[in-house]
């Protein structure tokens, strides 16, 4: 990096400070215990002497050439880090590793959570223990409101709760479905996968046999893909699953 006589010329301000040189020096020779410490600052440096462990993933890049920071000092310090800890040593690169080599720096952030051995898991003792009777509504991203309207309206049969020009809400059972617009940055065409993370599909309670067939019935009437009834083979209950215009995957589940 390369800086400008203007650059230069700005910084050197602070340079003129009669006891910055003295100041600098003792900082220095402290570090590498050539010098004394200020005492006013004794408790100060009693906390930090106390060596609490770090819980959050950490990786150590030290250039071979850091005349400031020698590569030993931050080797072998796995102990004080809970949460993961890894020294990477890099050739050729002095004291500002991010100044001389910022794409080890990307390259640090982006694989440390992919880095064998380390504990990427945060741990807590907080128990929230929300109280709750149940989802409030949810909400879905569609790619055409008024496709959206018309289905869930018009085939489906929810009523309208509320409405604006960019979402509305309808009521299923308790529960309130949201379906929002598309925004600037929703992919032309995009569909739903329940293959990404988050949202794998959506339940509805059903407390009958008769209603069940019923709607599968009129599911396949209306054009709707569905999968006709079939049992869940995990808990054993039937269900009938379908699809909205973009994909995403309901259910009528028996309770």
């Amino acid at each position: 990096m390369k800086f400008s006589d203007a650059e230069f010329d700005t910084t050197a301000v602070a340079w003129k400070n009669s006891d910055w040189v003295a100041m600098t020096l003792h900082a220095c020779h402290v570090r590498r215990g050539t010098a004394l410490k200020d005492l006013r600052y004794d408790a100060l440096e009693a906390c930090l002497e106390q060596h609490l462990p770090i819980s959050v993933l950490t990786v150590v890049l030290h250039g071979d050439e850091d005349g400031a920071s020698l590569v030993q000092s931050s080797a072998g310090q796995e102990k004080w880090f809970t949460g993961g800890y890894r020294q990477e040593v890099l050739p050729g690169v002095g004291h500002f590793v991010q100044r001389k080599h910022p794409q080890a720096v990307w390259d640090a952030v982006l694989g440390s959570r992919q880095h064998k051995g380390y504990n990427n898991t945060r741990s807590t003792t907080m128990n929230i223990n929300i109280k709750t009777t149940g989802a409030s509504h949810i909400a879905l991203r569609c790619t055409d409101l008024a496709r959206a309207r018309r289905f869930y309206t018009e085939t489906l049969g929810f009523p309208i709760i509320a409405e604006t020009p960019e979402l509305f809400l309808v009521q299923a059972g308790s529960t309130a479905i949201g379906l929002r617009a598309p925004t600037p940055d929703t992919a032309p065409g995009d569909t739903f996968s329940d293959s990404r993370v988050g949202l794998d599909h959506i339940a509805l309670n059903c407390e009958s046999d008769a209603e069940l067939e019923r709607v599968a019935v009129a599911l396949s009437a209306g054009g709707v893909e569905n999968t006709g009834i079939k049992t869940d083979e995990v808990l054993g209950k039937r269900y009938v699953a379908f699809n909205d215009p973009d994909g995403i995957i309901w259910e009528l589940y028996m309770v």
